[in-house]
This record gives structure tokens, sequence and C-alpha cells, in this order.
């Protein structure tokens, strides 16, 4: 049973006659501090009022879009779930009470989208993983908001891999699925940028590190361990 648009995720471009598209890069915004120089947006929107044009996407995702020029690049995950036999028995002995997904295969996915338009431009299958870990109800297997720069977007997926794709042709220029740990409630942590190294943490409740890739070739640069120890319940 396929959960590739529950829910649909769509995205919605807001009109304001005085504002001009500006490059959005990052997890809120090229400050990181979620502010933009933008005047005149509106502050009011509804299905009808100041949207310019709404696009399904497909599979599901709750990375925030980055922006460069006049595309829009977002990431998804199309979801095959688990049998209820099969989500029984891999979620045996476990002792949260959380609500978990539980997956029979994921495909991860960058989307690239027209700003003027909405029109789907790429929708690129990074990686391709069969009975993932399971993951919160609430959250997704694509949570971790993108990065780019220059022509290159950077994916980033926890524990799935980490990938960049070139902006204007959608062609991957390399992956890296070196960097794992047990996530517990999904990916969630969004990659940083300083100088060449495109760097973000993996805090799982077997491992807890830091990671550094070279952002030209995705190999890694460095690894350091966090210090201190992990409650007994990682819950």
């Amino acid at each position: 049973m396929k959960r590739n648009s529950l829910p649909c995720s769509v995205i919605l471009i807001l009109l304001s006659a005085n504002a001009l598209p500006a490059d959005w890069n990052q997890w809120r915004g090229p400050s990181g501090a979620g502010i933009s120089q933008a005047k005149s947006l509106p502050t009011q929107w509804s299905e009808k009022k100041n949207i310019a044009w709404k696009t399904p996407l497909p599979g599901r995702g709750w990375s925030s879009p980055v922006i460069e020029g006049e595309r829009i690049w977002v990431t998804a995950a199309d979801e095959t779930l688990a049998t209820e036999e099969a989500s029984k028995k891999r979620l045996k002995g476990n002792t949260g009470s959380q609500p978990l997904i539980v997956l029979e295969k994921a495909r991860f996915h960058a989307i690239c989208i027209d700003m003027d338009s909405g029109k789907i431009l790429h929708n690129v299958e990074l990686f391709s993983v069969r009975e993932p870990q399971w993951v919160h109800r609430f959250n997704s297997y694509a949570s971790p908001t993108p990065i780019i720069e220059k022509g290159r977007v950077y994916c980033h997926f926890g524990t799935y891999g980490t990938a960049c794709v070139d902006s204007a042709s959608g062609k991957v220029l390399w992956r890296n699925l070196d960097m794992h740990c047990m996530h517990e409630n999904g990916p969630g942590g969004s990659p940083v940028i300083a100088g060449d190294i495109i760097f973000f943490h993996m805090d799982g409740s077997d491992q807890q590190y830091v990671a550094a890739l070279n952002k030209k070739d995705g190999k890694l640069a460095w690894r350091t361990g966090r210090s201190g120890k992990l409650h007994s319940n990682p819950q």
C-alpha cells in the first residue's frame, strides 16, 4: 500500500506587487534568523486569496523550500507502507508509546518547481531504501531542509544519505551513504555550510556525532563524537 499523497504536498506562492523574488538558500533563510528583507508582503491568505498558483507534489516531506533565482527546490519521500504483520514484527520490543509509521520501502526525491508557473521542472530520485527505520507519525522521512548555493542543491535525509544536485540540469553530482544512526523518530536536522564544508549532526539512540562532508565531492572531511551520555530511555 502506497503512502505517496497523504497528505498531498503543495507549494503556495503569495502574490505581492512590490515584492521581488530573492534567494532563500537554507533553513530560515540567508542569515538563519527567518527574516526576509522583502517589503509589502501579504499578511492574509486562503485557498483563493493572495495565491498565485498551487501545485500538488508527489511524496511527503516537511522540509522547507529553498529558492535560487526563479527556481524552488523541496525534498520529499515516496512511501510504501509495510503490512500490518510486518509492522508488528519490526516494532516488537519497542517500548516507546509514540505513534510510528513503518514502511516497506522509501524513495527519496529532490523536486524543482518553476516560481512563475508552478510547473515541476525536475523530480530527481536520489535514493531508494527497503525497510527504512520507522518514523514518528508527526514527522516525515524528508524533514531536513536542503541548502542551495551557486547552482548546487545539497539534500540531506539523515541516516538515509546526503546528495548534491545540479540545480540547472537536475543531474546528481554526488551521493554519500556512509553516515548512519538510529533516529528513533525520523530525521530532522538541517545541514549548514561553512566554506567548502557541509556539516550536520547525527544524534541517534545508538550513536551521536557531528559529520562534515567536502561539498565538492561529498567525501567525509571529519567526524566528531558527542561528549556526554545518552539517557537510558532515548524517547
